[in-house]
């Protein structure tokens, strides 16, 4: 197809220049005529040698009429001298400019123009000082001029006949230019029409193309649609067991089992929950391809985010330092779940199945970007290698002839989706030793840290207890009993006979405060939130979160 397309264009290409070139040499054709007849109209040689005859005839006249007796016809030498001086510059004519140079080819052979200015050089002084009683001299100059006449004459008729040749010659010139044009534009015309066919019949192929190519694409997209619908279906689908399963294991290993038997079920239990692992990694898989997973951005505290991912891999097998720089804003602004599972699958990928140790994460932030800097060790003799991690090395998954690869490259995989619909990117540096550096980059403005004050008015220690861990937050100050300070929130335990007159009290020492209550509430008109049994810490720390500022 291309190649059709590239000689199409080529042949397009080659009609317009020689088009082109037609229209060019037509129209500079037909401009030579048209300048070659207005030459000539303007050059009117045969009227300039007339009037060299003419004043020839006059100069004779006036030279006779100054020795006649008559006084009538009597002239003057001033006449006479003016006279002369007209036929002077018509004879200058032919010494100078295209005029010249076109008549002196017609007195190539008889030199008749330039013994006549010859003659005049020579009787010029007797001309200009002459008399009416020099008879003598008007007779000689006379006689010297009356020769020319005839010759004159003879001049004139092979000028006007030459030019008579040269006026049909344009003219005929003139008319085969504009039939050779009218040639050229109609061999134009046709030359366009080809080329208005080859672009038409390109532009109809191109467009039975582009709608066929449509229709595989809407197939595609559909067969694509219809696989990331399955996954998700089939996730959904395995998920619901899978927790039925965990569940009946968990309602088991509450019963009194023999050691065996309950270590048998712990592996079962991880087992199920890797699947399930498996599962959620599959759904997002398929909403990363269909670009369907949504990425939020709201405040992070940078301390609490470094505490989950430690919480992660909190075990006596699998330990993972992360190190938050001191330079470190206190809030950045992004999608905090998303990020915790680029790391959590990246380092998972490293301490899992990478075969590497001593992995350690930093967390800075520089030039508006969340850098995170992982840092491992090789134990040797492992067969992965940390650099499939980089751009462009995971487009050769299916190549890789290792048969475990294909489950531990999911997350990583997963990672690098993530983090390029973030607009980052992961990059791998090998040091020079037994280790390296896979680098994080996201882009991750610094947020607006705002805090809200928080009263706790618990009458229970259970209630007490939940409320303090829900409320550890960086954005939260929980207020001492004994402050005087306003609190923006109040969180009141409600046990059912509460007496309104306390809420009143409540709502006038913290006037701007949003009342939530907990536990049993009689009368919800008391309270702008309500949560009702049974309560535990996420659910709490949820409602938090959702009055808290968004910046």
């Amino acid at each position: 197809m291309h190649s059709a397309r590239r000689l199409s264009f080529l042949i397009g290409a080659l009609i317009f220049v020689v088009l082109m070139a037609l229209v060019i040499y037509g129209v500079q054709a037909f401009q030579r005529d048209a300048e070659a007849l207005q030459t000539a109209g303007q050059e009117d040689i045969s009227w300039s040698t007339g009037q060299l005859e003419l004043e020839l005839m006059r100069f004779r006249a006036e030279l006779w009429a100054l020795q006649s007796q008559d006084p009538t016809n009597a002239s003057s030498p001033a006449t006479l001298n003016n006279r002369f001086d007209i036929l002077w510059s018509r004879v200058s004519i032919f010494q100078r400019g295209r005029i010249g140079e076109r008549l002196m080819t017609y007195d190539a052979d008889s030199r008749v123009v330039a013994r006549l200015f010859a003659t005049m050089q020579a009787f010029e002084t007797q001309i200009v000082t002459l008399q009416p009683d020099n008879a003598n001299s008007i007779i000689a100059i006379e006689r010297a001029f009356q020769p020319f006449g005839d010759e004159l004459r003879e001049f004139s008729r092979r000028v006007t006949l030459g030019e008579q040749r040269i006026s049909a010659d344009i003219r005929a010139q003139l008319r085969n230019g504009a039939q050779r044009t009218i040639v050229i534009l109609a061999a134009a015309t046709i030359l366009l029409l080809i080329a208005l066919g080859i672009i038409w019949r390109d532009s109809r192929r191109y467009r039975v193309l582009a709608a066929r190519n449509e229709r595989l694409a809407e197939k595609a997209n559909r067969a694509s649609r219809a696989k990331s619908q399955f996954l998700t279906m089939m996730s959904h689908e395995l998920r619901t067991p899978m927790n039925g399963v965990l569940g009946l294991l968990a309602l088991a290993r509450q019963t009194k089992l023999t050691v065996a038997v309950d270590r048998t079920l712990g592996q079962a239990e991880r087992s199920a929950k890797q699947l399930i692992g498996l599962l959620t990694d599959i759904l997002d898989f398929s909403a990363l391809q269909s670009k369907e997973l949504p990425i939020e951005k709201s405040p992070i505290s940078m301390v609490e985010f470094a505490s989950k991912l430690r919480e992660q891999y909190d075990q006596p097998n699998a330990t993972l330092g992360v190190i938050v720089e001191p330079q470190m804003p206190l809030m950045l602004a992004g999608d905090e779940k998303r990020l915790c599972q680029i790391f959590a699958y990246l380092t998972g990928y490293l301490i899992e199945t990478a075969g590497v140790d001593n992995v350690s994460l930093t967390l800075s932030h520089q030039n508006g970007l969340l850098k995170g800097d992982i840092s491992y060790h090789y134990r040797g003799g492992d067969i992965w290698h940390p650099d499939l991690l980089s751009d462009g090395e995971l487009q050769d998954i299916g190549q890789k002839n290792n048969a475990n690869f294909s489950t531990g490259a999911v997350g990583p995989t997963i990672a690098r989706g993530l983090c390029a619909q973030m607009g980052g990117q992961i990059k791998v540096e090998p040091d020079e030793g037994q280790g390296g550096h896979v680098v994080v980059e996201i882009p991750a403005a610094i947020a607006t840290t705002l805090q809200i004050h928080v009263r706790v008015e618990a009458r229970t220690p259970v209630m007490k207890k939940i409320c303090e861990v829900a409320l550890r937050d960086s954005r939260i100050v929980v207020l001492a009993p004994d402050s005087a300070d306003h609190a923006d929130v109040v969180l009141i335990e409600s046990t059912g006979d509460d007496d309104p007159a306390q809420f009143k009290l409540l709502q006038r020492a913290n006037p701007k405060a949003r009342l939530v209550g907990l536990g049993k509430i009689a009368d919800t008109s008391l309270f702008d939130q309500c949560l009702a049994h049974p309560i535990d810490v996420a659910g709490l720390r949820a409602a938090i979160k959702g009055i808290l500022p968004a910046a």
